[in-house]
């Protein structure tokens, strides 16, 4: 997390706009590009907005009946239209007050900053491409009553991308969601958007319902807005636990993939690829439960770790503290040439509490870091009340600058430096990261090599560990923990995001796809 997210004031223009009715008959716009034509279900009835200024030839159709379409998405060229709200809000924002519905038969073109307004629901159907324009900040903001419905499915996928010939991270912004969940600040918002009681979230609703984002995919997002000021590829503020996420892939995103601002929201299924800052990253007291996570960094050289965690950004004691629930997850780090900016697999600092299970944090330059005395208090149990933070059956392995067993854990005169990171300074007060984890206790693995060198291929990589490793006798099941009840999948004995040397969930469907950059 560099920064809570921030919109530069950037204009953005529109062609033709005509009007047109969702599935819920209630009257919406959208522009189109000049000589497409939309295609019209069988049976339905145009409808058309008095005044709207329809392109010459195009036809404005009710949205038809729920998709059922082929098994998977259609291949060719496709008319485009623009996506932008039914309300300019002027500086390239804009607002969508009423229901809308963006279907397959065309591509989409997101124009700018496009709000959905509390009361309206956004629905993208499978095998939609919406394309960020490049220049806009284009973005995606779900307001706090108001709900996204973007159910794709594995071989029909939505994607969420760049509209560039030549895409790069930072060409568009990202999808931002926004509920009414506990937030441990007092008024939140994101950055540079009006305060009101609409841009603000958060609130008392731990069980808000913001829709669903399922099998989907964002690329080339995270727009840079200013120095350490960019969006992140999806984030979440203050959603509820009854809002849907899973299987969502973001990849190639300039910022963080996934960050949590508080909220209660669950998800499961979540690949990140390649960014330029952390894996999954949250603050502000979230509390939500995430299980079958997997992180593969790319050669970018940052100040980047596969999990970044905080209370808030001064550590505070407000409540509700972080405290998530996390399990399942393969971190598949990238060490750097000597002196380039330290990885860790997990910083967990500023006053967090978590229950961390069964993880695989692999080839970052440090394992962990438990960072600040408040936090430090949270490991040790010892905090007089509120959450703890314990890290157990879990798997570390090869980092840089190693000397011990299997090169995992050297030693020298600040305690096991590859795994904690200058136990010496202020800010680490002599905590010792691996005196912590090998308790007894916390089941840790700290000296078996998983074998997991192809994990780090940006095409066609293998993040499982090989078949011994599992089954009945594997190491990775016999020192697994049983995951939490709230979790997903409390069936999900293993250390890892896969079940087995044959579980290849996250590289296998259209919904994922592992290309360099710029593929």
């Amino acid at each position: 997390m560099r920064k809570l997210i921030g919109f530069g004031t950037i204009l953005g223009t529109l062609a033709f706009a005509i009007g047109c009715s969702d599935d819920n008959g209630k009257s919406v716009t959208v522009t189109v590009d000049a000589g497409t034509t939309p295609a019209v279900d069988a049976g339905t009835t145009p409808t058309v907005d008095s005044g709207a200024t329809v392109d010459s030839g195009s036809t404005v159709v009710d949205a038809g009946p729920p998709d059922t379409g082929p098994a998977t998405c259609p291949t060719g060229t496709k008319p485009v239209a623009t996506f932008k709200g039914d309300t300019d809000l002027g500086n390239g924002q804009s607002e969508q007050t009423t229901n809308i519905r963006l279907t397959a038969d065309k591509d989409w073109e997101l124009d700018g900053v496009v709000f959905i307004k509390a009361g309206a629901t956004l629905t993208v159907d499978p095998c939609v491409t919406v394309k960020g324009k490049v220049g806009t900040a284009a973005s995606i903001v779900v307001k706090p009553g108001a709900k996204i419905m973007a159910k794709g499915e594995a071989e029909r996928p939505i994607v969420f991308t760049s509209g560039a010939g030549t895409r790069h991270p930072g060409d568009w912004g990202g999808l931002i969601i926004l509920g009414r969940a506990p937030v441990n600040q007092s008024t939140p918002t994101i950055e540079g958007l009006p305060v009101s009681a609409e841009t603000t979230f958060g609130g008392t609703i731990a069980d808000d319902d913001s829709g669903a984002v399922e099998y989907a995919r964002f690329e080339y997002g995270g727009v840079k807005l200013g120095a350490n000021n960019e969006i992140n590829g999806v984030t979440f503020g203050g959603v509820g636990s009854r809002t849907s996420i899973h299987h969502v892939q973001v990849r190639h995103t300039l910022d963080d993939c996934f960050e949590f601002f508080g909220g209660t929201v669950n998800a499961h299924h979540l690949v990140c690829t390649s960014p330029q800052d952390d894996g999954f990253d949250w603050d502000w007291g979230f509390s939500g439960n995430l299980q079958h996570l997997v992180l593969q960094q790319g050669l970018f050289d940052d100040e980047m770790n596969g999990f970044e965690a905080d209370n808030d950004a001064t550590g505070t004691d407000l409540s509700p503290i972080s405290n998530p629930t996390i399990s399942n997850v393969t971190l598949c780090g990238r060490i750097m040439a000597p002196g380039a900016k330290k990885k860790f697999g997990m910083l967990l600092r500023r006053n967090t509490g978590a229950n961390i299970r069964n993880v695989i944090a692999y080839g970052f330059d440090y394992g962990i870091d438990v960072r600040d005395a408040k936090t430090h208090l949270r490991a040790n149990s010892t905090q007089a009340s509120g959450p703890t933070l314990s890290v157990a059956s879990s798997l570390f392995f090869n980092f840089t600058g190693a000397a011990g067993t299997n090169g995992a854990f050297p030693t020298g005169s600040q305690a096991n430096p590859a795994i904690g990171f200058n136990e010496t300074s202020s800010t680490e007060q002599a905590f010792n990261e691996f005196t912590w984890l090998s308790e007894a206790a916390a089941n840790n693995i700290l000296d078996q090599d998983p074998q997991l060198s192809a994990c780090k291929d940006p095409s066609t990589p293998n993040f499982n560990a090989p078949a011994a490793m599992y089954g009945a006798a594997g190491l990775l099941v016999t020192k697994a923990a049983t995951p939490a009840s709230s979790l997903p999948d409390s069936t999900a004995k293993y250390i890892g995001a896969f079940r087995d040397a044959s579980d290849k969930w996250a590289t296998t469907g259209a919904w994922v796809k592992w290309t360099p950059e710029g593929q």
